[in-house]
């Protein structure tokens, strides 16, 4: 007896899971909007969270010995840690979620509800500096009158400096994750040390990072290295990185990288426009439309991969009718790729990484050979007599 499902019953799995998914969904929307008061004091806000929510919240506050208290005994405990340590929760903050706490205070603590993915409410949620909730009809988010007034003085007491301070942080780290993906620590604090012409304390960029990481989604911080989000194999891009190691990481301006931190930034280079324009007069579509196909085509192209999977997607998504098309079509998809900065070329272009290799090697220069058989000076991985050494 086969043990394959039928596809009849892979259809009903399918169906049942979408239904089970639909479900948390749901229910995770209405604990999310339930109704709420306003004015409301910390403790008000922290008993209409379960005993279940109470305990996480212990957890993350790290409080020990209280694991036993009922729930309002816990209510009051949590409630002074919260406020204890609310200052400190604010200066790990950026301008996004200081502004918006702003908001809330210049409001006295109700504000409608801006428009956030579920995440990031849940965010705040968790935080219980400000909560979501339905008030007469409409979705808000509701600050409790105590943290109110202790985020107006810090306000007056110039929190901003160290609000400043930590968005270039994020800004920075999010342009070089554009760039090079996937960075160990040394090298990524290298790196900040750099553009920000000072010595970056970790006592005081990591933690900002770990909140930062936690609201944005846009990047991960592991043991050994922080990453973006949309690389795939971080592993496999680091592994990259140290086969290049006499390559040094491609230069940016500062400006470059605050732009590429934009939320939905995409680098246009001459092949990048010259495809586009191509995509729209030769297959007629919209210049939006041919843009989203060659910012998947970059996007590929950037994320290690090659010529053949930039073609197999455009194949997926147009028709080309002939051999000279097919051509004309490859010819683009070449030069793009070409000029694409790739991760795992550490933020060089296939191009510009071969204009480095024929730079008069650094070795030379001081008068030290590289050996015959030593990894090549460009940074290709190959051995010198197989690359630059011929």
């Amino acid at each position: 007896m086969s043990n394959l499902l039928t596809e009849k019953d892979q259809k009903r799995v399918i169906e049942a899971l979408t239904k089970w998914k639909d479900d948390v969904q749901d229910k995770a929307e209405a604990k999310r909007w339930k109704a709420i008061k306003h004015p409301i004091t910390l403790a008000e806000a922290l008993n209409r969270l379960t005993k279940a929510d109470l305990d996480k919240l212990r957890k993350e506050l790290d409080l020990q010995g209280v694991s036993s208290l009922k729930k309002g005994e816990l209510v009051l405990v949590l409630q002074d840690e919260i406020m204890a340590g609310l200052e400190e929760m604010c200066k790990k903050l950026d301008k996004e979620r200081f502004s918006l706490l702003g908001e809330l205070v210049r409001n006295n603590g109700l504000i409608e509800a801006p428009s956030l993915e579920d995440y990031q409410y849940q965010y705040f949620n968790d935080s219980s500096i400000a909560m979501t909730g339905t008030l007469k009809g409409k979705k808000v988010l509701v600050m409790p009158q105590e943290i109110v007034d202790r985020i107006a003085a810090l306000q007056d007491e110039g929190i901003e400096a160290v609000i400043d301070r930590n968005t270039e942080y994020i800004h920075l780290t999010k342009g070089l994750l554009f760039y090079y993906g996937t960075l160990t620590y040394p090298a990524l604090k290298e790196l900040l040390d750099k553009h920000l012409n000072a010595i970056v304390p970790g006592s005081d960029y990591l933690p900002v990072m770990i909140h930062a990481a936690s609201y944005y989604r846009e990047f991960v911080l592991e043991d050994r290295y922080i990453s973006s989000t949309r690389v795939r194999d971080p592993e496999k891009v680091l592994l990259e990185h140290e086969v290049r190691s006499n390559v040094p990481y491609n230069a940016f301006t500062r400006s470059q990288l605050l732009k590429a931190a934009e939320p939905g930034y995409v680098e246009r280079s001459q092949s990048y426009t010259t495809l586009v324009y191509y995509l729209h007069t030769e297959f007629e579509m919209t210049k939006e439309e041919a843009d989203s196909i060659v910012s998947k085509c970059a996007f590929i192209a950037k994320s290690s991969e090659g010529m053949n999977e930039v073609m197999e997607f455009l194949e997926s998504v147009l028709e080309v009718d002939s051999m000279e098309t097919f051509q004309e079509l490859a010819d683009r998809v070449v030069t793009l790729v070409n000029n694409t900065r790739k991760w795992d070329l550490k933020g060089y272009a296939p191009l510009e990484l071969r204009e480095k290799r024929t730079e008069k090697p650094s070795s030379i220069q001081s008068g030290k050979k590289t050996g015959r058989n030593e990894p090549c000076h460009c940074g290709s991985g190959k051995k010198y007599k197989k690359c630059c050494g011929r």
